[in-house]
């Protein structure tokens, strides 16, 4: 079946943040967290003491693609978004 991980990280945003620096952000902040990624969800839930974890949750998916739809050097390329709330 599916292995999952839950590993919460937290980004700073502002107006001045740029997609780059958001992503730069959120790899810095989840290379941090890789010595901990053994540790359950509820198990964080549980040591924090904290009624509430989140305020957004994201999740990103790695999935095999086409490399001729991958972008060149130059930018960042968004092939497919959804989203439910």
């Amino acid at each position: 079946g599916l292995l999952i991980n839950t590993v919460p990280v937290r980004a700073s945003i502002t107006a001045a943040t740029t997609t780059v620096g958001l992503l730069e952000q959120l790899q810095n902040a989840y290379t941090h967290t890789l010595d901990h990624q053994y540790l359950a969800l509820n198990a964080i839930h549980r040591l924090t003491g904290q009624d509430h974890l989140f305020d957004t949750f994201f999740v990103y998916e790695n999935y095999p693609v086409d490399a001729a739809s991958l972008p060149s050097d130059d930018g960042l390329s968004v092939t497919g978004f959804a989203h439910r709330e």
